[in-house]
């Protein structure tokens, strides 16, 4: 209590406090509620009003605060004056608006006074319109001072007074403006505008009309050109060099033939719907020996546009989201190849070799005893085959996988010895039947791998080695059946394989694959498809 008390006494004391609420300080008893109240005031009125109308209120005294009331009715005229005023005010203090808003009020008085008698009341139209009107009479009144003072006047009133004249005379000089523009001779063109220009129209007419013939003759045989052969270039040109022209084409009549047959022959591929191609192709001047390749082209890229609108699931996928499926794709399956991985380990892990005998002579242990006890060794190992038959099932349990050639498995692997969950033959094509039975008979089940397009197994190089050359002569070699032939007759079910992914460059296998294959083969097409895998390199 006595520590309350003198904190009480510390707080009253406060002379830092005291110094910063001055007269309005009183200690414990000052009044904090109303000081807080005056703070949030200010700040309202500091977001309200800004800081400077703020400041100037708290610059009145408390006698003037209390009379603020009595202003309440010219405050709301003044915010209704405001809100009509609108963004006229954002930038401008109150007395910068009143003293802008005098003198508006004095130029509207003045205006006021030049219509003291009140004409402009009695006019039914808005002194925006009498505007208009009194600066149309003023561009008017302009005009005629500029006609009064041209030397055509006199022409323009004789030109008025005719019923049509002013329009005869526009319509006249727009007629010799399109005359001028026309691509006709020089001369000509001065005779139809000059004082003679009726006879000059006159002989021209006569000449027209004469001539009409042999120019839709000649329209005729440019439009044939045009409609039967294709031939546009022609018609750009004028009589003078269309002679010549001609004239050298006669001298080519048999050439003529030829090109005319062309002709005739891309007119029936236009009909076909490849005008646009062939067009594009002579602008281009693209190698005829090249278009039925960009034809191809073309075609295949339109059907993968039309497949890929057709079929909603090719339209809603585009080259990122087949690219972001591709990686989930070789992330799981690198993924799925670790786990057969680690779950294949800890299978084989599970499998404990056999102990063994370990007495008697050493030469009769067998299994991990007999294996321990050669590890050891540095010399007189005992041979493969007898390690084999003594501890073959603790050497399957240690290393089920045996990879052995058909010699090694007969070398090494005693009948009856050993036995296998599955055996694979690889390159079957090349292995005769006789060669392939020791393991088939250990095994379980086969998987035969190979290709029966490759060549089947022969000895003629081992026997020709062994010969002379003219018991060569007299040999006729006669292929063996392989083992991948036997099987496919013995049991029939065969699975091929697709996708041929050992090519980088598709000229190695498309030969094959066309050939032997019968194009069942996906394989990858090259970024160029003219390239070839081999290269001549002539060194100097």
């Amino acid at each position: 209590m006595a520590a309350h008390v003198e904190s009480i006494y510390e707080f009253d004391d406060d002379e830092a406090a005291a110094n910063l609420f001055g007269s309005s300080w009183e200690g414990f008893d000052t009044k904090f509620d109303q000081i807080a109240f005056g703070i949030k005031a200010r700040q309202y009125f500091a977001e309200q009003i800004g800081q400077e109308l703020t400041q100037r209120l708290i610059e009145i005294d408390p006698e003037g605060v209390r009379q603020l009331h009595n202003f309440e009715e010219a405050a709301n005229t003044a915010r209704k004056t405001i809100a009509k005023l609108g963004s006229r005010l954002d930038e401008r203090s109150i007395d910068l608006t009143i003293d802008m808003l005098a003198e508006e009020i004095a130029t509207m008085q003045r205006v006021a006074d030049l219509d003291q008698e009140g004409f402009l009341g009695e006019f039914d139209l808005s002194v925006r319109e009498l505007s208009e009107i009194a600066a149309l009479h003023k561009e008017r009144d302009r005009l005629q001072r500029l006609l009064d003072t041209s030397p055509l006047k006199y022409a323009a009133e004789e030109l008025s007074q005719g019923p049509g004249g002013i329009d005869d005379a526009f319509a006249s000089i727009d007629w010799l403006g399109a005359l001028r523009r026309l691509p006709m001779p020089t001369f000509l063109s001065s005779k139809l505008s000059s004082s003679g220009a009726s006879d000059a129209w006159a002989r021209t007419l006569a000449i027209a009309s004469k001539a009409q013939a042999d120019l839709q003759a000649h329209d005729d045989l440019q439009g044939r050109l045009r409609v039967e052969f294709g031939i546009k270039a022609l018609s750009r040109y004028d009589l003078g060099k269309l002679l010549e022209v001609t004239a050298e084409l006669l001298q080519h009549r048999d050439e003529l033939r030829e090109l005319l047959g062309l002709y005739r022959e891309r007119r029936g591929l236009e009909s076909l719907g490849l005008k646009e191609f062939l067009d594009c192709a002579d602008q281009h001047r693209i190698d005829p020996g090249r278009l039925t390749q960009l034809l191809g082209a073309v075609l295949a890229y339109r059907g993968a546009e039309l497949a890929k609108k057709s079929s909603e699931a090719l339209h809603a996928n585009t080259g990122a989201s087949l690219e972001n499926r591709r990686r989930q794709f070789a992330d799981k399956d690198r993924a799925k190849i670790r786990d057969d991985r680690t779950r294949i380990k800890a299978k084989l892990l599970q499998r404990q070799p056999v102990a063994g005998t370990s007495f008697g002579k050493k030469k009769a242990w067998t299994e991990m005893a007999l294996l321990r006890n050669e590890l050891e060794k540095q010399k007189r190992f005992v041979p493969v085959r007898t390690l084999l038959a003594q501890a073959g099932r603790s050497i399957q349990a240690l290393q089920p996988c045996f990879m052995m050639s058909p010699l090694s498995l007969a070398k090494f692997l005693k009948a009856g010895s050993l036995s296998f969950d599955i055996l694979v033959i690889d390159e079957a094509s090349q292995m005769r039947p006789e060669d392939s039975l020791g393991a088939m008979l250990r095994s379980k089940q086969i998987v035969v791998v190979g290709d029966p397009k490759q060549l089947p197994p022969t000895d003629f190089f081992a026997r020709s080695g062994e010969s002379s050359p003219e018991e060569d002569e007299e040999f006729e070699d006669l292929d063996d059946e392989s083992i991948l032939e036997s099987c496919q007759k013995t049991f029939g079910y065969r699975r091929p394989l697709r996708w041929h992914y050992r090519s980088r460059c598709e000229s190695l296998i498309r030969f094959s694959n066309e050939q032997f294959y019968r194009r069942e083969l996906v394989t990858f097409p090259a970024s160029k498809p003219e390239s070839f895998s081999i290269d001549l390199i002539r060194v100097v």
